[in-house]
């Protein structure tokens, strides 16, 4: 394991000599040691063994530090940082310090079974810019994995319509991606505004330059559902609608995606905001939806009036 310091600018090339099938993990975290060795263990165990794996710690105060400087590998890379909440900026200083020609993300509290570099760069090295799988699902209590899974989609041509309007279909603890692509698109957006929805951002972005975009059969790693990911309406709220005004000024869509309309929708109602959920209700209504979403805003508000009994 190696410490290193860091420059302060962020999400810019600095290594120029990258090592070809070298896959760079990216790994932002704080305070969750325990988590954090199952995903490194999980790193340690890969098939594919040309990897370095860069930690950057949001100066955590249970000892996540000692933990990772725990492991005698010099391909483990440890790095601070001060994030102000922000897991953009982590991810960026991961980036500029990589070396290898490939960035993989693996969240911290995530972990992968050992075969997944291996299947990511065969398919890699094929000719695909970004590979991608479904992800099991696992918390608490579940011995590792529940039965359900965390679905990724396979994308149409182009790509980027697609994205645009169905929604993002790549677990990002699952993504490999060629790192030359990342840096032509300057990186993860760190503006506070698309918080929890930079990863999606970020696919848009590359997904103008590139349609080369894999789904690979089969669930080659663990999301976590357990503890601290819980989704805030009120953040899903103003993240989307940043989202959705980005998209508008790009010309990107016309009108609000179905799927972006229907998650508005559910966190309105959440935070009951009535006449703002079924505005976005009504937009899938008068969209071409497919059946799916229209099934969805049906059962979406019968369960809401339901509630309200």
């Amino acid at each position: 394991m190696t410490t290193e310091s860091a420059p302060s600018t962020l999400g810019l090339p600095v290594n120029q000599n990258m090592h070809q099938d070298t896959v760079s993990i990216v790994t932002p975290t704080f305070n969750c040691a325990p988590l954090l060795q199952r995903a490194i263990d999980s790193v340690l165990k890969q098939t594919h063994q040309d990897w370095e794996l860069l930690v950057v710690d949001n100066h955590s105060n249970d000892g996540t530090e000692e933990l990772v400087r725990g492991y005698r590998d010099s391909r483990i890379r440890y790095f601070k940082i001060q994030n102000n909440g922000v897991i953009a900026a982590s991810r960026n200083l991961a980036i500029s310090q990589a070396k290898g020609e490939w960035l993989a993300f693996l969240d911290a509290d995530d972990w992968w079974t050992p075969e997944k570099l291996e299947v990511s760069v065969r398919s890699l090295r094929q000719g695909w810019d970004v590979v991608y799988h479904d992800l099991y699902a696992a918390g608490p209590g579940s011995k590792g994995r529940l039965r359900r899974r965390v679905p990724s989609r396979a994308l149409r041509q182009p790509v980027l319509d697609d994205l645009v309007n169905h929604g993002n279909a790549l677990p990002n603890s699952s993504v490999v991606v060629r790192r030359s692509l990342i840096d032509r698109v300057g990186g993860l957006s760190e503006d506070p505004a698309l918080i929890a929805m930079e990863d999606f951002d970020c696919w848009l972005r590359v997904a103008r330059i590139s349609d080369r975009f894999l789904r690979i059969k089969g669930a080659h790693g663990y999301y976590w559902i357990g503890g601290g990911n819980t989704t805030n309406p009120r953040r899903t709220i103003s993240t989307l609608n940043e989202l959705r005004k980005r998209l508008l000024n790009s010309a990107s869509i016309a009108g609000t995606p179905p799927w972006m309309a229907f998650a508005l929708a559910k966190a309105h109602l959440q935070l009951s905001e009535r006449e703002a959920g079924y505005r976005e209700l009504k937009a899938i209504r008068l969209s071409n939806a497919p059946a799916l979403y229209l099934v969805k805003k049906l059962a979406l508000r019968a369960l809401h009036i339901f509630d309200r009994r």
